[in-house]
């Protein structure tokens, strides 16, 4: 587990990241705190509203425009497509007062201090705009109020608005009707919303159940709680709430009264038609979509809360069954001599788990020169550290040349017959070979190769478990799952026109970490377990040796079959800073059949061949990736381009907006 940790943590971390990036770089906020209206209805069909919002703005907005339309919009109302149109088309109402009442800033009133203005005085902005809805209507006026005076909008704002539209009621055959859009729109959230209805009328002569009230809006916001909130019989009080309103969430309400109660509605307003049996169906039409979004919302919600520890237990049990390694027959702390006689880069393909790293073709180089394959020559005139240009000979006679792995014949071929002249090499024609674009082509190809052939050659090794592959396509269901899901939540959001932003956030996120985890799993084998805890002891052994007061130093030629390895391990710097300290300063008589350690005597202050040889390694492969670029930028001409819940169609309408 700790081994895919990195991954999982990365991957939350991202998600994380990516939920940051959106909220920081969301634009200022012109959230509202509540809203809360009085409608009073009145016997001859005109409504009286009074409306206060409580703003919770950023300091940046000084300006607020208040929509009211008034336009019943029969015309689109799907419940008048079988009436006569000359029986509603003279049904409209009247905006005929509007004002802003009060404004209230951090507890003190400010109204005499601010600029109001109203679209039906012909009033200008504080630009010079002429105040209007926005889009335009003839069926819309627009209160304005310009805080500039008093240092803006931020802080606690309250907005206190009164308006009289006449004629909002329409009276058919068998129903009175409010049908009446308070909102299309918002400047920005609003976490609560409340009305409230009072029929100024004389009710004594009606029940409860003579009354009808429905709400509609966004299923996500919570909405409606439909409930004659105070009923008597003198006085019947409807109220609505809805909260966690988004910015183009509506508001809308309508209710059903009977006709006794308005006996002085205009002429203009009543439509010779039977419509309460149509509208009660509708109602109940919508009323089931409305149950049917709050139920799959529901079981999104609880499906999302459930994945979050489901996934979590399932990671644990992937853990358990396929990712845990098996428990090392070798509790040693230290293993002190090599624990087989594998090449170095075949011990690192195990212990990288299935990777070779790029200290894996130096610790090759230096192996063949210690049995002797090749042969490290100083070039003849002292290799200094500024210019450690070495030569490697190749010595085909050599018995070693019958049992040599074939990513040690490729390297070879690689540094002697490509880069060298078929019998050696310097270092200086290292470096230079990829300046070509041919060579440095055949280079990331010979190089890709000789990857491939270590991870050939250790499969006969098994150093990890069989049949993983299938193990892990199998616990793979469960991400491909998520997945599935994130996508039908997707799609019944946009169908449905549910807020699951966050549901999403999470379904996805956590399919994504889930497949990274399975994706990531490598178990070596029980041999190949027992083989790596062996080369952990024995590279923590090559780290601290100097340390070990009753451990003898080994033979100078023993550390020439330690160093390759060591420089798989990516120690060999510590190693060398060792040997520096326990090894005699003067060289041996005879050289004691040394190779490359031979040079270490003479040059123990000066840049050794194993740093030499990495030096010379890592100018190669930077010089071909540049070479590469470069022609694959003058090939495409210089640079690369490319392709970078329902509505019952109630009168009224409009919103708010801020500036």
């Amino acid at each position: 587990m700790k081994k895919n940790l990195s991954i999982i943590i990365l991957s939350v971390v991202l998600i994380c990241l990516i939920v940051f990036l959106f909220i920081i770089n969301k634009p200022a906020e012109s959230n509202i705190k509540a809203i809360t209206v009085q409608i009073d209805i009145y016997e001859n069909g005109d409504i009286v509203v009074g409306e206060t919002a409580i703003l919770d703005y950023d300091d940046k907005f000084n300006e607020r425009w208040r929509d009211i339309k008034f336009d019943k919009l029969h015309d689109l109302n799907p419940l008048f497509d079988d009436i006569d149109q000359s029986k509603y088309i003279n049904d409209r109402a009247e905006l005929t007062e509007a004002e802003i009442t009060q404004v209230i800033k951090d507890g003190q009133i400010v109204t005499h201090r601010i600029y109001t203005g109203y679209s039906g005085d012909g009033d200008y902005d504080k630009f010079g705009d002429k105040i209007e809805c926005d889009p335009y209507s003839d069926n819309c006026e627009s209160l304005y109020v310009d805080a500039t005076n008093i240092g803006g909008l931020g802080g606690s704002v309250e907005i206190s608005y009164k308006y009289k539209i006449e004629g909002m009621l329409t009276q058919y055959n068998d129903v009175t009707e409010l049908n009446y859009c308070l909102y299309e729109y918002f400047e920005g959230d609003v976490d609560q919303i409340s009305v409230s209805v009072d029929i100024i009328a004389d009710t004594s002569k009606h029940k409860e159940n003579d009354f009808y009230a429905y709400g509609h809006g966004p299923i996500n916001g919570k909405i409606i709680k439909q409930v004659i909130d105070k009923y008597n019989i003198t006085d019947p009080d409807f109220s609505f709430e809805a909260s966690d309103l988004k910015k183009n969430d509506f508001f809308e309400i309508r209710i059903l009264m009977p006709n006794e109660i308005f006996t002085d509605i205009d002429s203009r307003n009543i439509v010779e038609a039977d419509m309460f049996d149509e509208i009660y169906a509708y109602e109940g039409k919508l009323l089931k979509e409305k149950n049917m979004k709050f139920n799959v919302k529901f079981i999104i919600d609880v499906l999302t809360a459930l994945i979050i520890p489901s996934t979590l237990i399932i990671i644990f049990i992937v853990y358990r069954k396929y990712d845990r390694e098996y428990k090392s027959s070798f509790e040693g702390e230290y293993y002190r001599e090599l624990p087989s006689d594998i090449p170095p880069a075949h011990m690192s393909y195990l212990y990288y788990f299935g990777k070779t790293v790029n200290e894996d073709v130096t610790a090759t180089i230096l192996n063949l020169i210690r049995k002797k394959v090749l042969i490290l020559d100083d070039n003849g005139e002292g290799v200094n550290e500024d210019d450690p240009n070495y030569i490697l000979k190749y010595d085909p006679e050599n018995p070693n040349n019958e049992t040599l792995q074939i990513h040690e014949i490729r390297l070879i071929d690689l540094i002697i017959n490509d880069i060298g002249d078929t019998e050696k090499v310097s270092f200086d024609e290292i470096k230079a070979y990829g300046a070509s674009y041919k060579n440095a082509e055949n280079f990331q190809k010979k190089m890709l190769a000789f990857k491939n052939d270590i991870k050939k050659e250790c499969k006969n090794y098994d150093f990890f478990e069989k049949g993983l592959t299938k193990k892990k396509a199998k616990v793979s269901g469960y991400g491909i799952g998520l997945f599935i899901f994130g996508v039908i939540t997707l799609f019944l959001t946009f169908m449905l026109e549910l807020d699951n932003l966050y549901n999403l956030l999470i379904i996805f996120g956590l399919a994504i970490i889930y497949l990274l985890y399975i994706a990531s799993i490598k178990k070596r084998s029980k041999k190949g377990n027992d083989e790596y805890h062996k080369w952990k002891a024995y590279k923590k052994f090559l780290e601290e040796f100097s340390t070990f007061e009753d451990y003898p130093i080994p033979s100078i030629v023993i550390w020439e079959e330690y160093l390759p390895y060591a420089t798989s391990l990516k120690i060999a710097d510590r190693v060398m800073e060792q040997l520096e300290v326990n090894l005699p300063s003067e060289p041996i008589e005879g050289g004691m059949n040394l190779t490359y350690m031979n040079s270490f005597y003479y040059r123990r202050k000066q840049r050794h061949f194993i740093y030499a040889m990495n030096s010379t390694w890592i100018s190669l492969r930077m010089e071909c990736r540049q070479t590469i670029a470069s022609h694959q930028i003058r090939s495409s001409g210089g640079g690369r381009g490319g392709f970078s819940g329902g509505s019952s169609f109630g009168g009224g309408g409009g919103g708010s907006r801020a500036r």
